[in-house]
C-alpha cells in the first residue's frame, strides 16, 4: 500500500509541477512592467496536500519557471546569481508558509486554514522579493528610482497592484482548492 501511495504522490506532484509551469508561461496577466500569475494557488494546493515538502517543491518549480520565462529579465541585468537566489527563495518560501499556516490551523477549521494559507503564500512571496530587492539590488533600483525613496519605489513600481491582485486571486481560488482536496481520492483519509 505504501508504494502505491508514494507513486500517487509523485504522479500528483508531477501534474502540479506541469500545471505551475503552464500557468507561469501561458496564463499571465500583464500589469505595467510585470505579470500576474495564478500559480500561487497551485503552490497552496501542494502545501495543503503534502505539507512542507510539497509546498516547497511546487514553489521551487514555480520559481524555476519564472527564471526561464523572462519575468526576471530586468533583475538579471542587476545580478544574475542574486536574482536566481531571490526568485528561488521567494517561491520556496511561499510553499513553506502555506504549509505552516495550514498545519497550524487545520484542526480548528480546514476551510479557514486553506484561506489563511492562501493569504500566507503571496505575503511570503512578495515579502521575500521586497527584502531581497532592498538587500541585493538597492543601488540598481536607486538608479531607476530617480531620487525617490527606494523602498517606496519597490512597493509602488514592482509590488503594489501585483500583490493585491495575486492575494485576491488566491483567496478567491481557496474554496476551489478546498473542494479539489475533498474530491482527490488519496487525500480523503488524510485531509
Amino acid at each position: 500500500m505504501k508504494k502505491s501511495t508514494d507513486t500517487y504522490k509523485i504522479a500528483l506532484l508531477g501534474i502540479l509541477s506541469a500545471i505551475v509551469f503552464v500557468l507561469q508561461f501561458f496564463v499571465k496577466i500583464p500589469l505595467g512592467g510585470f505579470t500576474i500569475s495564478v500559480s500561487l494557488s497551485v503552490i497552496v494546493l501542494a502545501a495543503v496536500l503534502y505539507g512542507y515538502s510539497g509546498g516547497a517543491l511546487i514553489g521551487g518549480v514555480s520559481a524555476v519557471a519564472i527564471l526561464l520565462n523572462g519575468d526576471a529579465a530586468l533583475f538579471y541585468s542587476f545580478n544574475f546569481f542574486l536574482t536566481v537566489l531571490v526568485v528561488l527563495a521567494k517561491g520556496i518560501a511561499s510553499g513553506l508558509a502555506a504549509a505552516a499556516v495550514y498545519k497550524l490551523l487545520k484542526e480548528a477549521n480546514k476551510y479557514v486554514a486553506i484561506t489563511v494559507a492562501a493569504i500566507a503564500a503571496p505575503i511570503a512571496n512578495t515579502g521575500l522579493f521586497f527584502l531581497g530587492s532592498l538587500a541585493f539590488f538597492y543601488d540598481s533600483i536607486q538608479a531607476m528610482a530617480g531620487g525617490t525613496n527606494v523602498a517606496l519605489f519597490i512597493i509602488v513600481g514592482f509590488i503594489g497592484l501585483n500583490f493585491v491582485v495575486e492575494l485576491i486571486a488566491n483567496v478567491v481560488l481557496s474554496p476551489i482548492i478546498f473542494r479539489l482536496i475533498q474530491i482527490i481520492p488519496s487525500t480523503q483519509k488524510r485531509f
